[in-house]
């Protein structure tokens, strides 16, 4: 079952760089990425959006790969993707709850 973007927004932000699971673009219409660091067995998955899976494997392939207690990731696409995701966020909430009219 598909949870609901409305009732449950946190469960689609990314914990690595606060952006939109699986992209700001696609938000919600799909799962994102298992992060590297919840691949083996007894650890509890964590997903990630699209981006910070790609930048996950990068940094696992140059040896690099960045501590999961040192998220949110803070550098300049990361601080993109968290105000893109805050501006669909408060656009989505404005048409799920219009505020009232005064008369």
């Amino acid at each position: 079952m598909k949870a609901s973007k409305a009732k449950n927004p946190e469960k689609f932000i990314c914990p690595r760089c606060g952006g939109l699971i699986p992209s700001n673009e696609e938000w919600g219409k799909y799962v994102g990425a298992l992060s590297r660091h919840t691949r083996s067995r007894g650890v509890p998955p964590v997903e990630v959006c699209s981006a910070c899976g790609t930048e996950e494997a990068i940094e696992q392939h140059l040896g690099e790969l960045t501590a999961i207690d040192e998220y949110p990731i803070i550098n300049d696409a990361t601080i993109a993707r968290r105000f893109g995701a805050i501006a669909i966020m408060e656009q989505r909430r404005e048409f799920l709850d219009p505020p009232a009219v005064n008369d």
